[in-house]
């Protein structure tokens, strides 16, 4: 039988680990527990989905969507419920339905043992920390390199979003990087650590720099940090079947997550 603290480090709680990420950027996310599931609200940014979304909803359980749509609804947030795969059959499916929502993506999260990593592959793409001074640069780079958003989420606030990634380089409470091609920062990196998990969740790559190496440089740089600040296990999250999946695979994570997305299209 596992323990507490195993159970913690196999599989972290994802909506307690988007809550502390939060902090770190001085905003404020609430959270309350729906059966099994647990709903984040965040009206600093109502549209964020990270912030405003139910995780481990179990389907069967009577009432439980219908208060979580309650919720976000009278938050005035898109309604977003990650569910477990396990719930869903023929008869929780056309509940859902019923209840005006659709099956949007789906989600896995990847986990790695940091004291096992393994060899460095060589990089050629050098990475550094960015420090708070850089804080404006940092918010800027990041709403470049991530663009528009993807089909089926809401529009980006591009200026409540650079103040956002500002925010969290500015505290120096989560760990930001810097992906450099001849000495100008072209990708962004970020991991916040909460005890012993590191969670690497944030990265992206200007479009005209990618497929050069960025991506797999700042995970190898934040998986070798996490490792030095004590961190025993890294988890991330990505689209499922997405190429981002594989690269995160190659460095040696590997699922042991997945959820089905239930929300009203965007």
């Amino acid at each position: 039988m596992r323990s507490a603290e195993e159970d913690v480090l196999t599989s972290p709680s994802i909506a307690a680990l988007m809550v502390a990420q939060a902090r770190c950027a001085d905003v404020t996310v609430t959270s309350r527990s729906v059966g099994t599931a647990t709903q984040l609200l965040c009206p600093d940014h109502p549209f964020k989905v990270r912030y405003n979304r139910a995780f481990d909803v179990d389907a069967r359980e009577p009432g439980t969507p219908a208060t979580l749509l309650h919720h976000a609804r009278r938050a005035e947030t898109r309604p977003l419920l990650e569910v477990l795969p396990e719930s869903l059959d023929d008869t929780t499916r056309a509940a859902l339905v019923a209840l005006g929502l659709s099956p949007l993506w789906k989600v896995v999260a990847l986990r790695v043992d940091t004291r096992s990593l393994p060899a460095p592959a060589v990089v050629s793409v050098p990475v550094r920390r960015a420090v708070p001074a850089e804080a404006l640069a940092f918010g800027a780079l990041a709403v470049r390199a991530y663009g528009p958003a993807p089909p089926g989420f809401p529009s980006v606030d591009s200026a409540g979003e650079a103040r956002l990634w500002s925010a969290f380089c500015a505290s120096g409470q989560a760990r930001c990087f810097f992906a450099e091609v001849e000495g100008a920062p072209v990708a962004i990196g970020m991991s916040v650590h909460a005890g012993e998990v590191a969670l690497v969740d944030g990265a992206a790559t200007l479009a005209e720099h990618r497929r050069r190496g960025c991506q797999g440089a700042l995970l190898a740089h934040r998986l070798d940090d996490a490792q030095a600040a004590g961190a025993t296990v890294a988890i991330t999250r990505t689209g499922a079947a997405s190429a981002s999946q594989r690269n995160l695979e190659r460095a040696g994570m590997r699922v042991y997550q997945t959820r089905e997305v239930w929300g009203v299209p965007a």
